[in-house]
């Protein structure tokens, strides 16, 4: 099952209880399977939560406030499906999607069960349902549609055994089963659809995954994790999906800073290409000035050699007299 806290990381408060109030477990390794709050009134008048230790059979049927221990691999293929399922809700039909939430299935002297992702279909969501401790299929005229259990070690004979049975007595539409306590020791895949007196085994397509005609989804395992696919492919999760948000929005800048480095080398580029054709024209006009200047200057020496020559005549003819 998949805790409401992990117990290794934190020590949950009872609720209406303060810490000096609670009289805390010597050995968290003596709750294998989680753990219960007991109210109870000292002599003194004092009220207190004793913490005492779930038994299997607990897990069957926990009470609200129970705490349940789950394994790291188990959570996230809760998690995983859960927000997964939770992005696909169909728009045209109120889904409730609920993780780690008792479920009551409305079986006459049945308590309440606790599957670690079920999805009923309802005319309407609940009132406060956030704050629900329980989902009453009766009084909100739940249709149970799908739960799923992922197995673990201590729980696996609750989900494959007596979960199995009220989950068909409940008739719910489809029941997924991912085995990672499977005996063979590598996680298994199992689905069953109700079909007329009761839950008959669902056929894999060729990729070993089942199909989840609520969701228009398929669930699969990949790397012996549970995962959710669409036309597209693997469905990521919120980690996933946050880490390849954050991996485009690292390629966009890196773009954006080439682009921008780009644009600034462009603009160098042109700017050393207009200082060239300015010094090209500069040149072109120091060469037109110089040689007109050149023209000019040996019209002046022309001048000045034919005025020679017209005075070396006259100065010849005035002796020659």
């Amino acid at each position: 099952m998949n805790p409401t806290a992990q117990l290794e990381q934190h020590e949950p408060q009872a609720p209406n209880a303060s810490p000096a109030s609670r009289e805390a477990p010597e050995d968290l390794r003596d709750f294998p399977y989680g753990r219960r709050y007991i109210r109870r009134v000292t002599d003194d008048g004092e009220v207190v939560h004793d913490i005492v230790p779930l038994a299997l059979e607990d897990l069957l049927h926990p009470e609200e406030d129970d705490e349940l221990v789950s394994r790291p691999g188990h959570s996230r293929d809760c998690r995983r499906l859960f927000t997964g399922l939770e992005q696909f809700k169909p728009k045209n039909k109120t889904f409730v999607i609920v993780e780690d939430m008792n479920v009551d299935l409305g079986l006459s002297d049945v308590r309440a069960i606790r599957p670690d992702v079920s999805v009923c279909e309802v005319p309407a969501v609940p009132d406060g349902f956030q704050q629900l401790g329980t989902v009453d299929t009766k009084q909100h005229l739940a249709v149970p549609l799908l739960f799923i259990e992922v197995t673990s070690e201590s729980t696996r004979e609750n989900d494959v055994g007596p979960k199995f049975t009220l989950y068909e007595q409940a008739k719910v539409q489809q029941y997924i089963l991912v085995d990672r306590a499977h005996p063979s020791g590598t996680p298994q895949l199992a689905g069953y659809e109700y079909r007329g007196h009761g839950l008959v085994k669902q056929q894999a397509d060729s990729s070993g995954r089942l199909w989840l005609p609520a969701f228009e989804l398929w669930v699969g395992l990949k790397d012996e994790q549970a995962v959710l696919y669409d036309e597209h492919g693997i469905v990521p999760s919120p980690l996933e999906l946050a880490h390849q948000l954050e991996t485009e929005r690292w390629s966009g800048e890196q773009h954006k800073q080439r682009a921008e480095k780009e644009s600034r080398r462009a603009e160098k580029e042109s700017q050393r290409a207009e200082r060239a054709t300015q010094q090209r024209e500069q040149a072109t006009q120091r060469e037109g000035q110089a040689k007109t200047q050149a023209e000019a200057e040996k019209k002046r020496a022309d001048s000045a050699e034919e005025r020679m020559r017209e005075m070396e005549a006259e100065l010849s003819r005035l002796k020659g007299r």
